[in-house]
């Protein structure tokens, strides 16, 4: 038998043990936010009035995000979830948002006075004012943030990290994005958050909630024991003088219900776990504000209410293409093998060999467009489709191969106009500009998308017989773009088009009905058009004048064009009211 010295001696080993796994035992999330986070306003995160923040805390979910309606506590979750992570473990964490002035914003405005407001925080945290690097003196040994901005690729190059997290995907580029991915691949931890506002469907946060858990906040009524989320109208006494939040039965909701909810899976077999965050969560948002609020902005701006009231994705929806659409234009008529008739053409280029885009068009007295070929091809293919097609005016994209571009320009002299899109639009009023002697034509990208959509879904334009796999990569690819709107640097909204999946078809019809206006405008002495302001009912009047001369003349155009003078910029054009 062991003797009571060495009775003792295991006695002190098991002790030594427990203390050491008490002091290797993570402290739940909650607590530890409760007890050292704090907001930028200096107060305490208040998770009674706030249940539905503790679950998304406490999981450890490898892949974990926060699908929210915007003032919904998602910030202060996420960064609150990476510095519970970096006092309990060694870790190199990237935090990045959508540009690098937001990193300076959040820095100076919520993480420092958030730190500074924290005893606990201000003393292990070193760096605070440092907008790019912070270093945490954690329980298990020193930590390090990196904010990083996710709009250029090298940024993401140079760190390893434990954890990803990315503040307000949607924003964020997803090529950029799709390099940080890499950071995490040699870390035992490889954990990755992502959290924002959705914008659009089938992608950032709504491509990610479809390989979700799609976790929602389920509420269940005292009276009659219905339990589902809050939805918008469903959950809302409308016809109520001071309107207020029920159940599936009618009965009423009070806030203390609401908080009472609890959070369940709608899915099995997922990827991430995503939790949806509405705004009717919030404790200060009664129904009668919220429905005040989501109803006078759904008047405004339909889609901009529906993601940051509802945390849903959703599309501005005025131009947008489907597959019901695309296929209504697809007329069915036999395909050309070449053309004496003069043509246009549009071609997007392809990063994969001998995979660029072509959609060659007539057009009829009528201005309409008529598609009578479409092909995958190569420069060699494309240059002999030049010909074939008598085709007197090719837009094509710029990039990537910028000189195989300029050489078949140079092969077709006035017959080859390279398209850019640059980095900010052209002008509101301005979305062609072209420059014939360098070959090049720059476009406002919203503006001609929206054009070149328009003209579809008015059935100004019309698309030929393909075969199958053809038809299915054409319509796919016409409809792998959705148009939403966001809010501007000034506060204004701002229509973009957003690539959903491979879209190289729908840019090979853009370029295409540039060209094809350019040739419009030939053929009716000099003038191209774009109709900046959605389809006018019945013709106009527009008031042009010549660039060289300075002559003005009205003249009456159908819907859809906008005419402009040969040598005049777009915005010279001047829409006349008619009686």
């Amino acid at each position: 038998m062991p003797s009571v010295a060495q009775k003792q001696r295991l006695m002190g080993t098991a002790l030594g043990v427990a203390i050491e796994a008490a002091a290797k035992r993570i402290p739940d999330p909650v607590d530890w936010a409760r007890e050292y986070m704090r907001t930028e306003r200096r107060l305490p995160l208040d998770f009674e009035a706030h249940s539905y923040l503790a679950q998304p805390l406490r999981d450890d979910h490898k892949r974990k995000g926060l699908m929210c309606a915007s003032q919904v506590g998602k910030t202060t979750l996420a960064i609150s979830n990476v510095l519970h992570f970096c006092d309990m473990h060694q870790a190199r964490v990237i935090f990045t948002m959508h540009t690098d002035g937001e990193c300076q914003k959040f820095s100076a405005t919520r993480a420092k006075p958030a730190i500074e407001a924290s005893p606990y925080l201000r003393e292990r945290i070193t760096g605070i004012d440092n907008v790019g690097v912070k270093t945490f003196a954690g329980t298990r040994g020193e930590s390090v943030i990196f904010f990083k901005g996710a709009t250029v690729g090298t940024q993401a190059l140079s760190e390893p990290a434990d954890m990803l997290v990315h503040d307000e995907l949607d924003f964020s580029r997803p090529d950029t994005l799709s390099l940080y991915e890499d950071r995490t691949a040699a870390s035992a931890h490889d954990r990755r958050l992502v959290e924002g506002t959705p914008t659009l469907p089938k992608f950032g946060l709504d491509a990610l909630w479809q390989d979700s858990s799609r976790s929602e906040w389920m509420v269940k009524c005292p009276v009659c024991g219905d339990e589902a989320p809050l939805t918008w109208p469903e959950s809302f006494a409308v016809d109520a003088e001071v309107p207020y939040y029920i159940c599936g039965r009618g009965h009423e909701l009070t806030r203390e219900t609401i908080q009472a909810g609890r959070w369940a899976d709608t899915r099995d077999n997922y990827t991430w776990r995503m939790y949806h965050i509405p705004r009717m969560l919030r404790p200060n948002w009664p129904a009668d504000r919220w429905m005040t609020a989501f109803e006078r902005r759904y008047a405004e701006f339909p889609q901009l209410a529906v993601n940051q009231m509802l945390g849903q994705a959703a599309t501005s929806g005025e131009t947008e293409l489907d597959e019901a659409v695309i296929t209504a234009a697809m007329l069915d008529y036999p395909p050309s093998e070449r053309s004496e008739e003069p043509c246009f053409a549009g071609c997007d280029q392809s990063s994969a060999k001998g995979q660029h885009r072509v959609v060659i068009g007539q057009i009829d007295v009528e201005g309409e467009f008529a598609y009578v070929h479409a092909e995958i091809c190569d420069w060699d293919r494309l240059a002999q489709l030049m010909k074939l097609f008598n085709v007197e005016q090719l837009v094509i994209d710029a990039l990537p191969e910028t000189t195989m571009a300029q050489a078949l320009a140079k092969q077709f002299p006035r017959r080859v106009l390279l398209a850019w899109y640059p980095n900010m639009p052209v002008k509101s009023d301005e979305p062609i500009r072209l420059n014939r002697k360098e070959s090049k034509v720059d476009l406002d990208r919203t503006a001609t998308l929206d054009q070149s959509a328009r003209r579809v879904r008015l059935q100004q334009d019309s698309f030929c017989a393909m075969p199958q796999k053809l038809r299915q990569t054409f319509v796919a690819e016409m409809t792998n773009m959705v148009r939403g709107i966001e809010m501007d640097a000034h506060g204004q909204p701002c229509a973009y088009w957003q690539e959903v999946g491979p879209d190289h078809f729908r840019h090979a019809h853009n370029y295409a009905t540039v060209a094809g206006l350019i040739e419009v405008g030939r053929s009716r002495g000099g003038y191209i058009g774009l109709d900046l302001s959605g389809a006018l009912a019945g013709e106009h009047e527009v008031e042009l004048k010549d660039a060289k001369t300075g002559k003005k003349e009205k003249r009456r155009i159908r819907p859809g064009y906008m005419p402009v003078p040969d040598g005049v910029l777009p915005g010279s054009a001047r829409k006349i009211q008619l009686p």
